[in-house]
Order: C-alpha cells, then structure tokens, then sequence
C-alpha cells in the first residue's frame, strides 16, 4: 500500500483528442524518489508500466523540461492512507 509520506504527485498525460494515455505516480523513497508510468488504452485499461517518465509513442512538449508546468499535477496526501 502507498504511504501517506510516500507518494508526492500523480500527473495524468491526454492524447490530442482529450483520452488519457498515461497514470504516472511520483514517489518520495528518501533516496531521491521514483515513479511509475502506467500506459493505458483508450479505455483506460492498464497497458505496460515503467519507471520512464518519457513516452516515445506520444511526447509531450515538456517531457525535456526541469519541471512539469501543464497543470495536470495533483498533490494527494489527503486521499492515501
């Protein structure tokens, strides 16, 4: 289970016709932090998961920026136990 401390953002990616693509969950470890990159199909269904924040099937303009500045990032201390 995901502990409170842990778990620091979820960011959501959408294609250009506005369906999600990827589920990505940044993680705190204390050891400089981790993710994981949930691909999804066009129903949501959980495709592949990595650990790259990238996808190479549907880049984003900000995937080579220093920071994540879309606005989808959710910070969810209070919904996890």
């Amino acid at each position: 289970m995901t502990k409170k401390r842990d778990l620091i953002a979820i960011l959501e990616r959408f294609n250009d016709q506005g369906i999600k693509t990827n589920h990505i969950e940044l993680f705190e470890d204390g050891q400089g932090g981790y993710l994981k990159n949930q691909h999804l199909d066009s129903n949501g269904n959980i495709l592949l998961t990595t650990d790259e924040f990238e996808d190479k099937n549907n880049p984003q303009l900000y995937d080579n920026l220093p920071f994540n500045p879309d606005g989808f990032e959710t910070i969810l201390f209070e919904h996890v136990d």
